[in-house]
């Protein structure tokens, strides 16, 4: 974090430049941090090959429920596998995902918004050139 204060600042700042630099790198800092943990939900959920949706999950169980009781109807083992294994692809994946994690999701995004925010010159200057 100090080497990248030093390269906002410059070699040989006043202190209170060096100040404002070590807080906008701490939030160019977060900022990458907030982005890569972005980055790495969407990431593992689209390579997820069994995500699907709470709903379908919960209807699945249900369906392996009824299958184990002792008057549960009669289903091949292969239409039972396709069912079981039945997840969505592509485009619906990612409409999917995006609409299970939309709170994830925008908390990232207040997060990040935050950090740019703190990282503006801006924001900064008052501190430093008051």
């Amino acid at each position: 974090m100090e080497a990248l204060a030093l390269e906002i600042a410059g070699v040989g700042a006043k202190a209170e430049i060096r100040a404002s630099a070590r807080l906008i790198a701490e939030a160019q800092v977060d900022l990458h941090r907030t982005r890569q943990a972005r980055h790495q939900l969407l990431t593992d959920a689209l390579r997820d090959c069994y995500y699907d949706s709470r709903a379908n999950v919960r209807t699945k169980f249900k369906l392996l429920g009824k299958l184990l009781q002792s008057n549960a109807a009669d289903i091949s083992t292969p239409a039972l596998t396709n069912i079981l294994n039945s997840t969505p692809q592509g485009e619906d994946k990612l409409a999917l995902i995006l609409s299970q994690e939309v709170k994830r999701l925008e908390a990232l995004e207040r997060y990040e918004r935050g950090a740019l925010s703190r990282r503006s010159v801006r924001s900064i200057a008052p501190q430093c050139c008051g």
